[in-house]
């Protein structure tokens, strides 16, 4: 007679079970959970984003790391996209990386060639001004008072003066 197997929940801490669970499921849930949290005056503030992209001027900006393009999406009355528009800069962007929206018209960004730099955007083009050089690895950056908290090698910080023209 053959005996049936019943599965109580062992199966599940056999060696593929665990590294399954250490190497996959804890590092995706912690790359969620840091995706939809932001600080604001040193709190956590519930916030779903992508580093690259930013609203501005009813319009959705994206910056494509792979290529260095950037590209407005205008946002209908109705919430639906429009058609993208390609945003002709003034200099090449490359990597660009994490982007943020400064002032009515501006925008910040790191670009992990090693630089952060300033878009001023009118029209179908971006005004780019460098803010630093010499960053390696830039890969976000945010707004802090009259700074800008540029992430550097994926794993500190550097302070970098900054004030919107």
């Amino acid at each position: 007679m053959k005996q049936r197997r019943r599965l109580d929940g062992t199966a599940f801490l056999t060696p593929p079970g665990v590294w399954l669970l250490l190497f996959f499921v804890l590092p995706m849930l912690s790359m969620v959970l840091s995706c939809v949290w932001r600080t604001v005056d040193y709190k956590l503030v519930a916030s779903f984003t992508l580093e690259n992209y930013e609203r501005l001027a009813g319009s959705l900006y994206v910056n494509v790391f792979t290529t260095g393009k950037l590209f407005r999406i205008p946002v209908n009355a109705d919430g639906s996209a429009g058609a993208i528009v390609s945003i002709e800069t003034s200099m090449p962007l490359v990597r660009p990386d994490g982007l943020r929206t400064v002032g009515p018209r501006t925008l910040i960004q790191a670009e992990q060639q090693g630089r952060v730099a300033e878009l001023t955007i009118t029209g179908n083009r971006a005004d780019v001004r460098v803010v630093r050089e010499g960053l390696t690895g830039a890969s976000g950056v945010t707004l802090v008072g009259d700074s800008a908290r540029v992430l550097v090698e994926f794993t500190k910080a550097v302070v970098v003066p900054y004030r919107p023209r």
